[in-house]
Order: structure tokens, then C-alpha cells, then sequence
């Protein structure tokens, strides 16, 4: 079966060092993993933080398409949060809005005729995080064939 990965690199606090945080997944869920990766990133701590939500994030039920996720890293003292999943067991994708705006209406067309015809794509960018977002919205718009 196919694995995902959802990515993000990270400056660590202390050394200014830079470390990339993937998750692996069976599932293409982008909005979801985007949005565990944002949390992560907004209280990064590899050492405690991180650590602690994966493992609460690991230890929740595996969820139903549709459903919400409650993660409480700290148990009931600390923050939770909710994480939604797709309605739909399909690529989810937050929004095609970078994909045409990066690459305009003939290029993104381009792009689509060319997954289709299974060549072989780079997509190049300043930030990972347009990749990640760019790569994801020709996936899903790929779901249909």
C-alpha cells in the first residue's frame, strides 16, 4: 500500500539548526496533516512538545472519516486540540488557490496533463511549504481519475 509523507522543516530554538518533521500516513488527508504540522511548528519543542503530541495524537482511536480528533498532549490539564478529518476517504486539499496562483491557468493545466500522463514532475519552489501545498492540490485534482 502507498505511504504519504507530510513535511515540514523547522529552525531549532537554541542552535538556529535546521530539522525537518514528517509524518507518514496511509491516508491523504493534506488538511489534517498540514494542520497537525502547524501546531507542532506554533509550539515547537522537539524535545517536549513534540514528543508528547505525537505520542497523544498515536494513542487517539483511529478516526472515522468526517470525525473530530481531540489530542491532549498533557492529559486533561493542559490545551487540546481538535483536528478534523476529510469527509470523504479521497485527497483532501485545503485550497487550489496557491497552485493557480503560482502557476496560472495554462501552466496548472500543463501540470495536470502531465500527471495524467504519469511523466515525471518537479516542482521547485522558495519554500517547502509551496511544494507540499502545490504537489498536494495536483494530487486532488488527480482524485477524480
Amino acid at each position: 500500500s502507498r505511504l504519504f509523507g507530510f513535511c515540514r522543516r523547522l529552525l531549532q530554538p537554541k542552535t538556529n539548526l535546521p530539522e525537518c518533521v514528517c509524518i507518514l500516513t496511509k491516508r491523504q488527508w493534506f488538511s489534517l496533516f498540514s494542520h497537525m504540522l502547524d501546531i507542532v511548528q506554533l509550539n515547537y519543542d522537539i524535545d517536549v512538545f513534540v514528543p508528547a503530541f505525537v505520542s497523544a495524537a498515536y494513542r487517539s482511536a483511529p478516526p472515522a472519516p468526517g470525525s473530530t480528533i481531540v489530542v491532549s498532549p498533557w492529559g486533561e490539564q493542559g490545551q487540546t486540540f481538535r483536528l478534523f478529518t476529510p469527509e470523504a476517504n479521497m485527497p483532501s486539499v485545503t485550497s487550489f488557490e496557491l497552485l493557480f496562483t503560482s502557476l496560472g491557468t495554462v501552466n496548472a493545466l500543463r501540470l495536470v496533463a502531465a500527471l495524467l500522463h504519469e511523466s515525471r514532475v518537479v516542482v521547485v519552489a522558495k519554500t517547502w511549504a509551496h511544494i507540499s501545498a502545490v504537489a498536494h492540490a495536483a494530487m486532488g485534482l488527480l482524485a477524480p481519475f
